[in-house]
């Protein structure tokens, strides 16, 4: 068979299993087994594909037909236009946390001139956001916490591949447990858990592959989130901000909960590209 016969053939098997994105998806198992560059892959469409290659092409194929996340077959994820690893200890990163980027760096850019920080992540992951953040803001310090070892050890392959890892420091801690110091940070970003457990079994089945630690927000999709909320005051710089992704459905409980806390002003949620909100900020009060 030519590279157009199995890049055929293998979107067909997976749009009949119902996966979308199937052309996408097939030159992307193509690409990975191949070695070739999306218009590489074009220009070689007529080139036969050798036996070993196609039974390597069959088996991440059936990987896929089960619905693992292509990310996690391939080993990589592009995000911001870049490629991130990820692995079954890690959320595959999805667009909804490129939208929060977006707005952060169009926030702290109109407000700092230059933005220095330091910035602090809360649940780490892949690293994605600590990364861009230390890219997208070259005179900032980043820190990242996350309790899962595994996923940091992720998130120092990525900072290491984007040259940023000398500017991020990762640490291994339960939310805000290991941060003793007040007053120490003027960006907190966080992406935790927040989807209700009940609400998990109802998700598509490539999440069943995900780290539930990473998705689960418990009863009410805000167990993790309440963990640390009480203590941002506490670390944040006077006029620091915090920003956070949120679940669709939590936009009035964190309005109403920041209504109580007069430190905080700029409170707002602000929608995603499908019109949810999605995305949360808030600002401690300057001192006076």
């Amino acid at each position: 068979m030519n590279v157009l016969d199995v890049y055929r053939s293998v979107a067909e098997r997976l749009k009949s299993s119902g996966i979308e994105a199937s052309e996408t998806e097939s030159a992307l198992l193509l690409m990975h087994v191949l070695h070739k560059t999306r218009t590489e892959l074009f220009l070689a469409n007529r080139s036969i594909v050798a036996p070993g290659e196609l039974d390597e092409i069959n088996k991440l194929l059936a990987r896929r037909l089960q619905f693992e996340p292509l990310a996690y077959i391939l080993g990589e994820k592009e995000f911001w236009s870049l490629p991130f690893k990820v692995t079954p200890d890690v959320l595959i990163p999805r667009p909804e946390t490129e939208e929060l980027l977006e707005k952060i760096l169009q926030t702290i850019k109109n407000d700092h001139a230059p933005f220095k920080g330091p910035i602090l992540e809360l649940g780490v992951g892949s690293g994605v956001i600590s990364i861009i953040l230390a890219l997208e803001l070259p005179q900032s310090v980043v820190y990242g916490i996350d309790k899962s070892l595994a996923a940091l050890k992720v998130a120092a392959y990525n900072a290491k591949l984007h040259n940023v890892a000398a500017r991020i420091g990762f640490m291994c801690a339960d939310w805000l447990n290991a941060i003793v110091a007040e007053k120490t940070y003027q960006l907190v970003v966080a992406n935790p858990p927040y989807i209700a457990s009940t609400a998990l079994s109802g998700l598509q089945k490539e999440l069943e592959f995900e780290p539930l630690a990473a998705l689960d927000g418990g009863a009410s999709g805000l167990v993790e989130m309440q963990c640390f909320l009480p203590e941002i005051s506490r670390i944040l710089l006077p006029g620091g901000w915090l920003f956070m992704e949120i679940g669709f459905d939590q936009k009035e409980f964190l309005l109403d909960y920041f209504s109580k806390l007069p430190e905080f002003h700029d409170v707002e949620v602000h929608m995603d590209y499908a019109g949810l909100p999605r995305i949360f900020q808030a600002r401690l009060q300057e001192n006076k």
